[in-house]
């Protein structure tokens, strides 16, 4: 496609993507341990870019910032992380 991924001749970038769906889970309660008859889907999606660099052949540094995405039933949530 025409993407470097190099920069400069001791830098590199990287993408990271996971992306999870667990499917239909059914609803139980302590009341209904067979089951509601309700289902839901849990889902996580996190994407992250990052750059690294090597300094004199010897010592590698490296920053993600990744953004993260998951849902339950009833609930979600997006937060941005960074790894160094």
């Amino acid at each position: 496609c025409g993407l470097n991924p190099h920069a400069g001749e001791n830098g590199a970038f990287g993408v990271s993507l996971a992306s999870l769906s667990f499917g239909d889970i059914p609803v139980t309660t302590v009341g209904q341990p067979e089951g509601t008859g309700g289902n839901f889907s849990p889902n996580f999606f996190h994407i992250g870019l990052g750059y690294s660099h090597l300094y004199a052949n010897k010592i590698s540094v490296g920053v993600l910032v990744r953004g993260v995405s998951e849902s339950l039933a009833d609930v979600s949530a997006f937060g941005f992380a960074l790894d160094a």
